[in-house]
């Protein structure tokens, strides 16, 4: 009875630790699949683009720019968004825009990966501590085969002595 026991609570164990294990490769594909660096990089280069456009700097040299004279930064004598605020102040709005776009997904993408790698992290102990019952089920059930073994042995032993040969039963 403790046999049939140990062997379906040792399948239980080995079911749920492969469902831990499955999980976990699910997990780590998900994880593979975040691009929290390449999030970070695009942030940087459009917020960077952000504050240049929108630095008080810039507009006040901006406001300094005629038209068909050199721009002092780059020489160029098209200055298309030196009179029309407007054009600027759209590209400020979309780059703006695009910042807290970027923002959103990089901050869930974050929360992501922490839920993720601590679920992930989480199964890994519990799978730990399954193979560590598993080898105990394991023991219990050689120990039960041994003793069955024995048992069986000197069951035929005895089957081999007549009943009246008292003295070889004892010494077994």
């Amino acid at each position: 009875d403790q046999y049939e026991t140990n062997i379906k609570e040792k399948n239980e164990k080995e079911k749920e630790k492969k469902l831990l294990e499955n999980n976990n490769i699910e997990l780590t594909k998900l994880l593979n699949k975040l691009t929290i660096e390449e999030l970070e990089k695009q942030y940087n280069t459009t917020h960077d683009a952000y504050t240049l456009i929108t630095s008080t700097n810039w507009v006040q040299q901006r406001a300094k720019l005629k038209s068909n004279e050199p721009c002092p930064l780059c020489g160029s004598t098209n200055h298309p968004y030196c009179n029309d605020i407007t054009k600027v102040e759209s590209i400020s709005h979309k780059l703006k825009e695009q910042c807290d776009l970027i923002n959103q997904k990089l901050i869930e993408q974050k929360e992501n990966q922490t839920k993720w790698q601590s679920q992930k992290n989480s199964n890994e102990g519990k799978i730990s501590i399954l193979k560590i019952q598993l080898n105990e089920l394991d023991d219990k059930l050689t120990e039960t085969i041994s003793k069955w073994t024995k048992l069986l042995s000197s069951f035929s032993k005895i089957q081999n002595y007549s009943i009246l040969d008292k003295t070889a039963i004892i010494t077994l």
